[in-house]
């Protein structure tokens, strides 16, 4: 462990040895430090180097971007096997690579693989988190990496860009969430046309309202990205229609509906959906959107009762 080794070096000296401690590759080391250029060096040299960064604030020692009432994202970990190297900003915290949280206590044995598949889920957390908050425009990749606990290296191993992070992190939280949904919904035995409709929009708008943050990074914020999110937000508009295309076949089978609907009204349906989204968490926040799944029930009812020409 090296507490505030800049206290007793010179200042040429930092960079250096933020070189050398990045090349520890065969130790578990801690470094404290509250020398922005030390940070930096290790941060850009160190592969998988984690970054927690400490606040002061009334006298109180607090994680960044962690609320009082969180649970600690870190643990006094035992030896482990991959041997990265993890810094960090402010007094000692300590997070370990792997799943989103703190990996196993001792060996985790975890493949390359899965440490880098790990890094990605945590950006694409990580900015949904940081464009929900901050907007498009203000997000940085210094606010990516600190919030994913990886080193900016890392993240343009992985990414090009903040565009490029944004547009991945986009397309697995609405791949991931229309995968619950036609996992659950559609595999509903002994539930009618009407009620799958129903249970689709509250389980959504119910995960949408426990997550503003990505609520309005996905709602609002995906409008202000630009041209380079234009592909991907048709994409998932048509993914979402293949969805409540799915749905609608279940209820044909079922006897609930005479015929599928008219796909060009399913487009018009979610138009409106992502108008009404976008309203709700302007005037009242992501809390109320549960409060929207009725007039979405009754609104793709009527829609989708009406059969293709």
């Amino acid at each position: 462990m090296l507490d505030e080794p800049e206290t007793s070096l010179h200042p040429d000296l930092l960079a250096p040895l933020g070189r050398l401690i990045a090349r520890a590759a065969n130790a578990q080391l801690v470094a404290v430090s509250h020398a922005d250029e030390l940070i930096g060096v290790i941060g850009e040299y160190a592969d998988d180097a984690t970054m927690i960064e400490l606040l002061e604030q009334e006298g109180v020692t607090t994680v960044a971007g962690q609320e009082s009432a969180d649970e600690p994202p870190w643990y006094w970990p035992d030896r482990w096997s991959l041997g990265d190297v993890e810094t960090y900003s402010g007094d000692v915290s300590v997070e370990t690579i792997g799943e989103p949280g703190p990996l196993p206590r001792g060996r985790h044995g975890l493949t390359r693989e899965q440490v880098e598949a790990s890094q990605y889920r945590r950006l694409c957390t990580a900015v949904l988190e940081a464009v929900g908050e901050l907007g498009f425009a203000a997000t940085t990749v210094a606010d990516i990496v600190t919030r994913a606990q990886v080193a900016r290296r890392t993240f343009y191993a992985v990414f090009g860009g903040k565009d490029e992070c944004f547009a991945a992190a986009y397309d697995l939280a609405v791949g991931a969430a229309l995968e619950q949904l036609q996992e659950t919904v559609t595999g509903l035995e002994g539930v009618n046309f009407a009620d799958r409709v129903r249970i689709s929009f509250e389980i959504y708008l119910g995960v949408l309202s426990v997550q503003p943050g990505a609520a309005r990074a996905l709602y609002v914020e995906t409008l202000a990205a630009g041209p380079g999110l234009v592909e991907h937000r048709l994409r998932v508009h048509e993914r979402f229609a293949d969805y409540i295309m799915a749905v609608a076949r279940v209820g044909v089978r079922d006897g609930d509906l005479t015929a599928e609907p008219d796909r060009q009204l399913v487009d018009m349906l979610l138009g409106g959906i992502d108008d009404r989204v976008r309203a709700c968490l302007h005037t009242k926040g992501a809390q109320a959107l549960p409060e929207l799944a009725p007039l979405f029930t009754r609104t793709a009812m009527a829609i989708v009762s009406t059969p293709a020409p």
